[in-house]
């Protein structure tokens, strides 16, 4: 054999070791450190969100396993059985093992691919379904003492009634979306801005009660940066670590908002789209202008967010019944 041949024949035999799905040593780590690239991959490409939860899945999954190196071939439908099994015993949320699952499966999926390897399907058999939580819309009395709060403009707490209203008159806007909302992004009477989350464009007609909340943090002759001043930097990662810290503060002072106005109802930043959508399906609001207006590319989505709603009609229904027959 010929000194090329020899030498081309030892690199087939390493690509097949490469790809063969666990065999040889050469594999065992392949599966946490390319899940380890695809978080960077998808920082890269500015999904920080994607990338935590990819590595908050990732460790989660190391410390259940306790192996620093996994290939393929170890990822079974047992083992994930048996990972779920322990996340239960963990006293974790079947929403968030869900969502570890899903991260798993989607990291799965990708070494699947660049190995060219055979799918062994190790999570065909488990739940990646959402769970009902319960009913987070606020209602309109409790809207109405939280707009009729006496706060000191300049204040924090203000600032966080401020935005939170907002959001709520702006179709039910992620509070993501009002961080990074600029001003260029306000022009000829309306609102136009791309879904943090999905790239989906939204328009929103700029109502005075919006406008209002604008003005009191926008002078008249500024046409860029944020609306509010909830970011600094421009810097995308910088930007999500601030995104970040400063939702948990505003949560912070939503809860003290809720204190202050002395409600059972669960003000947080994630009750505004629920509200905005209970409102106007309570108002009639066709269910298909309600998944448009909230950017629900599904409107099954839309459906789980006003599902609760369904379920007070039918009590509400039921309860006439009984006052006519008892």
């Amino acid at each position: 054999m010929s000194y090329f041949s020899f030498h081309f024949s030892l690199g087939l035999r390493h690509l097949r070791l490469s790809f063969s799905g666990g065999m040889g040593q050469g594999t065992r780590a392949r599966f946490f450190s390319c899940a380890e690239s695809e978080a960077a991959k998808c920082e890269q490409q500015q999904q920080f969100c994607t990338a935590k939860n990819y590595r908050t899945a990732i460790r989660s999954f190391r410390r259940f396993t306790g192996s620093p190196a996994l290939s393929l071939a170890d990822i079974t439908a047992d083992r994930m059985a048996s990972y779920v099994q322990w996340l239960r015993q963990q006293g974790v949320s079947l929403n968030t093992t869900v969502c570890y699952v899903k991260a798993l499966r989607a990291i799965y999926n990708k070494v699947l691919r660049q190995c060219h390897a055979v799918d062994t399907r190790p999570f065909e058999r488990l739940y990646t379904g959402q769970v009902r939580t319960e009913k987070r819309s606020v209602p309109d009395a409790d809207i109405s003492r939280l707009r009729g709060l006496p706060l000191r403009q300049d204040s924090p707490l203000a600032l966080a009634r401020d935005i939170f209203l907002f959001c709520l008159y702006a179709q039910g806007m992620p509070f993501v979306d009002a961080a990074h909302l600029r001003r260029s992004h306000i022009s000829g009477g309306m609102i136009a801005y791309e879904r943090h989350k999905t790239g989906q464009l939204i328009t929103i007609k700029l109502e005075p009660c919006m406008q209002d909340i604008i003005d009191r943090y926008t002078s008249g002759h500024e046409t860029d940066g944020y609306v509010f001043p909830i970011l600094t930097t421009t810097n995308p990662s910088q930007a999500y670590r601030q995104y970040q810290t400063q939702l948990r503060t505003y949560n912070r002072h939503l809860h003290r908002l809720q204190k202050m106005i002395n409600t059972d109802s669960n003000i947080t930043s994630y009750v505004v789209r629920h509200t905005w959508a209970s409102v106007a399906y309570d108002s009639n609001v066709d269910l298909a202008v309600i998944s448009s207006a909230l950017g629900h590319t599904n409107p099954g989505t839309t459906r789980i967010y006003i599902r609760d709603i369904d379920n007070r009609r039918l009590a509400e229904a039921n309860h006439k019944v009984l006052k006519r027959i008892l």
